[in-house]
């Protein structure tokens, strides 16, 4: 098991360049960021802080799929771990599965702070076999985001799987632990989405190709690359996750200037 530490913000600003290290940007859609990079299957995920979200004029429209799978998120809300009252949501929408390009895509949820180990794991619908199970600890409520490593097997197209992010409550009696579970489905990139991104020069294009195309797990991922708090947010809000932001603003202000090693 291994242990997120908060880094220290002040000395991370520099691009991700090598597998390995560990990476992050300032940027105005998150303010003061602290983040590792995924880049093995048991490393830990991107911790994210964000000292400052404002909420402006939106100028991006996620539009579902047309012919899209309507299974629900499941588990998502607060939950108890022994004396502890834990919540977390996973950033997708709760009434259809959300649909990816990549072969490699980010997952992003919410955390509030929790002293038990996390979990996450990601399985192909219909097989046993678990693509990704990596535990981890979370010393800081925020925003996770988990990149699956580019040496893991990717997704395939044409093909469903399911995500769970749990909280060990108990290791050895697993009906005592939380979780919340969400699906993604890679599909192709479809000819008119393949016109749009040719000609999209920056995130924020590539962002609200994603995200009018019904790509959501791109068009989210895109938005925080974009370094712009109106997508991420409009995002957000567009699924229903309005309190969540507003849980997010009250912990950038607690934890705001924090730069512990």
């Amino acid at each position: 098991m291994k242990k997120v530490n908060p880094l220290n913000t002040s000395s991370l600003r520099h691009k991700f360049s090598n597998p390995g290290k560990i990476t992050s940007k300032f940027s105005k859609f998150l303010g003061s960021i602290i983040t590792l990079i995924l880049t093995a299957v048991l490393l830990p995920p991107t911790i994210l802080l964000s000292p400052q979200l404002e909420a402006t004029a939106y100028t991006i429209r996620y539009v579902p799929p047309p012919h899209g799978d309507a299974r629900r998120t499941e588990g998502s809300g607060s939950r108890g771990c022994g004396k502890d009252t834990i919540s977390f949501n996973l950033i997708i929408p709760s009434d259809h599965v959300p649909q990816t390009v990549s072969s490699h895509p980010s997952f992003f949820w919410y955390m509030s702070e929790v002293t038990a180990p996390v979990r996450f794991t990601l399985v192909e619908q219909g097989v046993s076999k678990t693509l990704i199970d990596n535990q981890f600890r979370v010393e800081k409520p925020g925003i996770v985001q988990m990149q699956l490593p580019a040496d893991s097997p990717g997704l395939e197209v044409s093909k469903k799987y399911r995500w769970t992010v749990s909280i060990v409550c108990n290791p050895v009696r697993h009906s005592e632990n939380s979780y919340t579970i969400g699906w993604i489905s890679r599909v192709p990139v479809s000819p008119e989405l393949s016109k749009k991104l040719a000609t999209a020069t920056n995130n924020h294009l590539r962002a609200a190709a994603y995200a009018e195309s019904g790509i959501w797990y791109d068009a989210l991922s895109s938005s925080y690359y974009s370094n712009n708090t109106d997508y991420f947010i409009s995002l957000m809000e567009q699924i229903g996750l309005n309190d969540l932001t507003q849980k997010i603003r009250a912990i950038s202000k607690r934890y705001e200037g924090v730069t512990k090693p």
